[in-house]
């Protein structure tokens, strides 16, 4: 069993380097910092499999619950970015303390036999550390406050599938990588008694993201800016796939170009106006020569746009 916990550790490391190795300057930080987390907390299995008093394990245990917190509090916060929610930092950063402090006192600090467990106490078994409690109330506020995370994450996903500006596709990817995780959570919960089924179950969740990041960062308009050519937040950008399925613009785009606001992600660019059926053209054009600048008169040609039409750049051609 203790090579189950070696292997979770292992693997989740590797998954974690590739990631941020190859897309770490390309998606979002509240990402980054979640899938930072998870080799942390198999750490924090591993030194649980391997204690040999009481006081350890309660701190590899607490270790657990907090960092677990801090993982789903940090997808969270994505779910919003990606949705593109916007809530006052204060706001968030007032409940993040609160739950923290909370999570903290009741799971880390001297108080936490009484507090989470009633009994608590260790025993071994073929060289394995198992610790045995008897719960609290407050470990169902734990789980209620997780259960809270992920329903309202799943709200704002439902929410979004209304939106133009949210891509679909990926809202229905981030859900079935839910139900992956979750289903996979409780049928350990059900099937494996002797072993914590969390550690590979986030291993699951570091493959969901390593499959998903080339689709999130070809979306993320904003960040692919700020990271690689636009510091000033003066260029206009518009995506597309090679199927010349519409990916996004950012506010810029949109300003010189509000045709792009009729749009839906992942919406095939139409041929309903002049406007839309240049842009195909010198697409296509682009694609036989690699050279397509061209200009669109705005405003009776008062005004007076240059659009080139390129690759964009992530390592790699995409």
């Amino acid at each position: 069993m203790l090579f189950y916990y070696q292997f979770s550790l292992i693997v989740s490391a590797v998954l974690t380097f590739w990631l941020i190795a190859r897309w770490g300057k390309s998606i979002s930080v509240f990402i980054s910092l979640s899938v930072i987390i998870i080799p942390v907390i198999n750490l924090s299995y591993l030194k649980l499999a391997l204690c040999y008093t009481v006081s350890e394990a309660l701190l590899c245990n607490g270790l657990i619950y907090i960092l677990s917190f801090l993982m789903q509090f940090m997808f969270f916060l994505y779910v919003l970015s990606f949705c593109k929610i916007k809530i006052h930092p204060a706001i968030i950063l007032g409940i993040f303390s609160v739950v923290f402090v909370w999570v903290y006192i009741v799971a880390l600090s001297k108080y936490t036999v009484g507090f989470l467990y009633k009994t608590v106490y260790l025993y071994h078994v073929n060289g394995i550390s198992y610790l045995k409690k008897t719960y609290t109330p407050m470990r169902i506020v734990y789980y209620l406050i997780l259960l809270s995370l992920v329903a309202t994450d799943v709200i704002v996903l439902l929410h979004a599938y209304r939106r133009k500006d949210v891509s679909r596709k990926n809202i229905t990817f981030l859900f079935v990588m839910y139900a992956i995780i979750v289903g996979s959570f409780f049928a350990g919960r059900r099937y494996a008694n002797e072993i914590d089924t969390m550690p590979l179950v986030h291993c699951f969740y570091l493959i969901s993201f390593l499959i998903l990041a080339p689709r999130l960062v070809l979306y993320d308009i904003d960040l692919l800016l700020s990271s690689n050519v636009d510091k000033e937040g003066s260029i206009g950008l518009v995506t597309f796939d090679y199927s010349l399925s519409y990916l996004g613009s950012n506010k810029k785009a949109v300003f010189y170009l509000p045709e792009f606001s009729a749009l839906y992600i992942d919406s095939t660019l139409p041929d309903t106006s002049d406007f839309f059926l240049k842009i195909k053209k010198q697409i296509k054009i682009f694609e036989k020569t690699h050279k397509a600048d061209f200009y669109i008169e705005k405003n009776d040609g008062e005004v007076i746009l240059k659009i080139s039409v390129g690759y964009l750049f992530r390592g790699k051609k995409t």
